[in-house]
């Protein structure tokens, strides 16, 4: 059976929709043929870095989580006491706006950085804790389209 993609986009359902659950975030879509804007950005942005790595393909590690998900990962931080690590129990991945993207080496994570710098939208970019910890990989959100309660900020062009 073919993989079955994202509206117009080279990321497949399977990478994008909750590992947990396997569900894509409610309201993802208003209608069966137009995605929401703030889901169109975020995917704009990532197939804009795919263009700039010359067309090839670029893996999602992680999409979509749903709060199940979000908060077993929340308690496994805490239980590795690290609670200083995590920004608060609720992701934008909980909102479905984040990627986490695979690189393919170093300079791949540097190129991809330095493209999601210039994209406008600014998402907000982690990369710099994976680094600390060897792992290649970058995380894309644009948690900042959205305030879903007053306690939870999230900055346009924060990096970390």
């Amino acid at each position: 059976m073919p993989e079955k993609y994202i509206g117009n986009t080279h990321v497949t359902v399977a990478e994008y929709a909750c590992k947990h659950c396997g569900l894509l975030p409610p309201r993802f879509m208003d209608d069966a043929f137009e995605m929401n804007l703030e889901y169109q950005v975020l995917f704009r942005g990532f197939e804009e870095i795919r263009r700039k790595r010359g067309d090839k393909p670029l893996g999602v590690t992680n999409g979509y989580r749903c709060l199940e998900h979000e908060q077993a990962l929340y308690d496994a931080w805490l239980l590795a006491g690290k609670p200083g690590e995590v920004h608060g129990f609720l992701s934008a991945h909980a909102f479905g706006l984040a990627l986490d993207l695979a690189c393919e080496s170093w300079a791949d994570q540097r190129l991809i950085v330095s493209v999601a710098r210039k994209l406008s939208p600014r998402p907000r970019i982690g990369w710099k804790q994976y680094n600390s910890v060897g792992s290649l990989l970058v995380h894309l959100d644009y948690g900042q389209l959205i305030q879903p309660c007053p306690t939870l900020k999230f900055t346009a062009g924060l990096e970390w």
